[in-house]
């Protein structure tokens, strides 16, 4: 029996097929970076705790691709953090209030074409560093990190304190 080209095309096409749907569903059932709405609930409901409690706090939309903070606290969104970093607004025009005014949320604003370079700037520091002289606690709500990421911004990585303590960044 002599090889048949169009059945050996054929098995092969097959094959890959069920190669492929098999990856996908791999990929998919261990694929951990998509961020669910319950992580984006609890830092939403913890910045509400601490600020009931009497805390000055700002809570941050740090994630631009995916924001879900201002639309799980039915604010608005169309500016924010992009907007300060690239100096487009103030952090003051930006900045809402929520509730008696102890907590603060700074929207993501519109996608920029380099998230993570913005992220990892030292405008970014400077404005997490105004951020702490005015509030006892800024919360960050990031994209989630892929494994084998570090949990460092390029430069440094961020240490948190106390209210009184200023952040400190290490270089690395």
């Amino acid at each position: 029996m002599s090889p048949s080209l169009i059945r050996n095309l054929g098995v092969a096409a097959v094959l890959g097929l069920i190669a492929g749907i098999g990856l996908v569903i791999l990929r998919e059932q261990l694929d951990n970076t998509v961020k669910e709405n319950d992580e984006v609930e609890e830092i939403a409901d913890a910045a509400v705790v601490l600020a009931q409690s009497g805390q000055r706090v700002a809570l941050v939309e740090g994630d631009s691709r995916r924001p879900r903070v201002t639309k799980y606290l039915d604010i608005v969104s169309g500016t924010g953090l992009t907007n300060v970093l690239a100096g487009a607004a103030s952090l003051e025009d930006v900045l809402q209030p929520l509730g008696d005014g102890k907590l603060t949320v700074l929207g993501s604003g519109p996608t920029p074409p380099n998230p993570s370079e913005m992220l990892g700037s030292a405008h970014m520091r400077q404005l997490i560093t105004e951020l702490r002289e005015i509030n006892d606690y800024v919360m960050i709500d990031s994209s989630p990190l892929r494994a084998g990421h570090r949990r460092r911004c390029p430069g440094g990585s961020v240490r948190w304190g106390g209210s009184s303590d200023p952040p400190r960044y290490d270089q690395a």
